[in-house]
């Protein structure tokens, strides 16, 4: 049985996003029949470097790099990695969005170790913070994206942008949006709160995650215009906000106290992926907004994937590769942020459907769409591509 060793800065076993990816694509590799294990970070350091199972797979966190020293060895230096690689013995090494001078140091490990290192790349930010932080991070940024990562045996990428950046016919290249795993006991116990049936005197929105760098999903728009939207629309609206906290939110869009939020907005603050999706599978929509930049077009929005498995519809723009997976009017309703005036047109057009309506809708929903066994096929052929170039 061939090994896979899968690296990079994901919190084990499903503490963000990161891990949420990893954990799907490690079910896929798994069942393919690869032995897989997983190296994570975390900040807590009683469980450090203590291994355990989840589902099936063998992970462990390492100790999340704090000090100035411990960021820059983390950075560029893979030492951390070899008493694992040693005891491990992989064939195919797997770096998520790793730093570009570390990547290149274990693409010339592996090559002199007879090792296959891909990464799996599922983003493309602008640096982000103080001057000197910027400066560093541009130049692993510029590194790895354009010189790094096109020197290794293959990529795994999470949108068709970076996809056709890549393709260049020199290397493997496979795209995999994120998965999730159906089966799992987390998804059939959310399942069980499933309100596809319900019929709701007020519409339940939500919003599950974080506005991350550069605040990519404007939370503060969404709210704006939900407020004028509420006004005239005939049904009451309650929006669930679950990943940060109201402070975090006024600090995040720099509001003071002053600002008064609408009262139908219900910051949940964080809570664990299990109760995200039970409380998903009990609204109507998921609602997201994103600007059309580079970051945002070269990852891939988990929200769209979670909703749609959970049988919820979404009220989004058209970022990434949604056009490939939304259906205006069928999965989610298409939202024009061109200018307040016509996102609050969309929304109000969304929301004016019959609790019938939305009942019929959510259940027409491909629930299975995003699980990692309608991949297997293409994962297959190219870990094939990759032992015969090797």
């Amino acid at each position: 049985m061939k090994r896979i060793l899968y690296i990079g800065g994901f919190n084990l076993p499903d503490n963000n996003a990161a891990a949420q990816r990893v954990i799907a694509n490690a079910k896929l590799f798994s069942d393919l029949g690869y032995e897989v294990k997983l190296v994570g970070l975390t900040s807590t350091f009683s469980k450090a470097n203590i291994s355990f199972n989840y589902e099936g797979l063998e992970c462990l966190n390492i100790k999340y790099p704090l000090t100035l020293k411990e960021w820059w060895q983390y950075l560029s230096t893979i030492k951390w990695y070899f008493p694992i690689i040693t005891n491990f013995k992989p064939d195919i090494i797997i770096a998520y969005n790793h730093p570009a001078l570390a990547l290149y140091y274990f693409k010339k490990y592996c090559t002199s170790h007879h090792i296959i290192i891909l990464s799996d790349c599922t983003e493309w930010y602008s640096p982000q913070g103080g001057f000197f932080f910027k400066i560093v991070k541009s130049l692993d940024v510029y590194l790895r994206m354009h010189i790094v990562h096109k020197q290794l045996d293959g990529m795994i990428v999470i949108s068709q942008f970076l996809y056709d950046y890549y393709n260049n016919g020199k290397i493997p290249i496979l795209l995999l949006p994120p998965l999730v795993d159906k089966q799992d006991v987390k998804w059939i116990h959310a399942q069980k709160e499933n309100s596809c049936n319900d019929i709701k005197s007020c519409i339940r929105l939500t919003y599950a995650g974080s506005p991350g760098k550069g605040n990519k999903d404007r939370l503060d728009i969404i709210i704006s215009a939900l407020e004028n939207v509420n006004k005239i629309i005939s049904t009451d609206i309650s929006l669930y906000i679950i990943g940060i906290s109201e402070k975090q939110y006024r600090q995040i869009y720099d509001l003071d106290d002053g600002i008064v939020i609408p009262s139908f907005v219900n910051f949940m603050g964080k809570i664990t992926h299990l109760d995200v999706l039970k409380h998903l599978s009990q609204t109507d929509f998921q609602i997201f907004i994103r600007e059309n930049n580079r970051a945002n077009t070269a990852g891939f929005p988990t929200k769209f994937v979670e909703s749609i498995s959970s049988s919820v519809l979404v009220l989004t723009n058209i970022t990434s590769d949604l056009n490939s997976y939304m259906s205006d009017g069928k999965n989610g309703f298409l939202l024009n942020i061109s200018t307040k005036e016509t996102l609050e047109q969309s929304l109000y057009s969304s929301l004016m459907k019959s609790p019938n309506e939305i009942v019929k809708l959510r259940n027409s929903i491909d629930s299975n769409l995003f699980d990692f066994r309608h991949y297997k096929e293409v994962t297959n052929h190219f870990f094939e591509l990759l032992f015969l170039k090797f």
